[in-house]
């Protein structure tokens, strides 16, 4: 727990945005739960970090290209059903 709360600690003396989930993680197992800290460490790229209850800890990084796509969200919506798929649901 130290490594947690000291992490959160130092986003907040440094002022940086973050939000938190916590939840299961059945696609790992029955009984696995983790805690999620979105970490927003520039206007481009955000950090995943995952504390898990084993006592692990997973960071993943996404930055952004700085291309913005135009707001179609029934194109979002078909493109992710394709993904997986199933109908669209606005069709």
């Amino acid at each position: 727990m130290e490594p947690l709360l000291s992490f959160l600690s130092e986003l907040e003396r440094l002022g940086v945005a973050y939000d938190t989930f916590y939840g299961s993680a059945p696609e790992f197992g029955e009984g696995y739960r983790r805690l999620t800290i979105n970490v927003y460490a520039s206007p481009s790229e955000h950090w995943e970090i995952e504390f898990w209850d084993d006592g692990n800890v997973h960071i993943e990084r996404f930055a952004s290209s700085g291309e913005v796509d135009d707001a179609d969200l029934a194109a979002l919506l078909a493109e992710l059903s394709a993904d997986r798929d199933e109908p669209d649901p606005l069709t």
